[in-house]
């Protein structure tokens, strides 16, 4: 059964209906096992907990590598890409979150009608795949307006180096090694990108969903991050915009603001927190990039499949899930078949 992103709540209903509160978040390698341990709430909140420190999965990625070899261990995101897609869900805080609040308060809601330059938001590929703008709250459509009725931003300014640089993901393996290390799960990987050529797929989904959906300028350079920048200094003088550049990466940011641009490097933390409170929403989030990151994992009762060998681009472009369930689970199927049925129904209407 394909699922949305956007309907994964029905997922999280039909389980909590069935009285299954507490959620295991596994990945199907009884190596690495649990990813997550969730509690769902009364009150559609949900307290998670962390069960593996990042060093563990460290060790752990390493002696999958030593074992099986560079195909397993590639599949899986280094403990940087991980703790990136719990932050780009709403799950784990940017480390820096403070510093990039107090930046954001003192660049962002531009007075247009007093003459200041529209503000357009520029996004390096290291967090292109995770919807940063939107949680931060300073897109120009679901951000918040200030008192003057001002939007936070006022569109993207997109560089194309930056979109080669995600163009890499495309390559495809075949999943042999990886059922070999991981399970009979894995054979439906086959024919899909792999690891973090996911997260870069998932980049080229978010470029074409801001295209088609927000305010945007093209930025052209050639890839690297002294082309990048000289393309937004280029863009900087020939428009009257003001681009506003995030980024991971330090050297990038570096270069930017010596550059005369505004930038603000968004840092991910080193540990993963003991627990932390969030929205059944978030939770569904959660699942969403899990499964784009790891491919394959498994919740009581069902497997949910980022990817799989059918998956073609009109999945990848309504981000859809591919869910299986296992043993006789039809009490979990008629209420995401019902509640599916209905959310997308409203969507259409809407």
């Amino acid at each position: 059964m394909h699922l949305r992103r956007q309907h994964l709540m029905t997922l999280l209903n039909a389980l909590y209906s069935e009285g299954v509160t507490t959620l295991t978040v596994e990945h199907p390698s009884p190596q690495i096992d649990t990813l997550l341990r969730i509690d769902l709430g009364d009150d559609a909140t949900a307290t998670v907990r962390f069960p593996t420190p990042l060093d563990e999965y460290r060790e752990t990625r390493e002696q999958i590598q030593l074992e099986h070899g560079d195909a397993p261990y590639s599949d899986l995101p280094d403990p940087h890409e991980f703790v990136a897609a719990l932050t780009g869900c709403g799950l784990v805080e940017l480390a820096n979150r403070e510093a990039v609040d107090e930046y954001l308060e003192q660049v962002c809601y531009p007075a247009i009608e007093a003459g200041d330059a529209p503000l357009m938001i520029g996004i390096d590929a290291n967090i292109f795949p995770w919807g940063f703008p939107e949680q931060l709250g300073i897109d120009h459509v679901t951000g918040a307006e200030d008192a003057k009725g001002r939007t936070p931003t006022n569109g993207y300014a997109l560089s194309n180096g930056v979109v080669e640089e995600l163009r890499w993901q495309y390559t495809q393996h075949h999943a042999d090694a990886l059922v070999a290390a991981f399970g009979d799960e894995f054979e439906r990987l086959a024919e899909q990108p792999g690891g973090a050529k996911r997260a870069g797929r998932l980049g080229i989904r978010a470029y074409q969903s801001l295209i088609a959906t927000r305010n945007v300028d093209l930025v052209h350079s050639e890839k690297g991050d002294s082309a990048i920048v000289d393309g937004y200094v280029r863009y900087d003088e020939a428009h009257y915009k003001e681009p506003l550049l995030l980024s991971n990466d330090r050297g990038f940011i570096n270069q930017a603001t010596e550059a005369g641009l505004a930038a603000q490097r968004l840092a991910f933390k080193s540990t993963l927190p003991h627990r932390t409170s969030v929205s059944w929403r978030t939770v569904a989030e959660a699942l969403y990039s899990l499964a784009m990151q790891f491919g394959v994992v498994r919740l009581p009762k069902v497997t949910l499949y980022g990817v799989w060998t059918e998956k073609d681009d009109q999945h990848w472009r309504n981000d859809e899930v591919d869910i299986t369930f296992r043993g006789s689970q039809s009490s979990v199927r008629r209420p995401i078949v019902r509640h599916r049925r209905i959310a997308t129904e409203y969507d259409r209407l809407m």
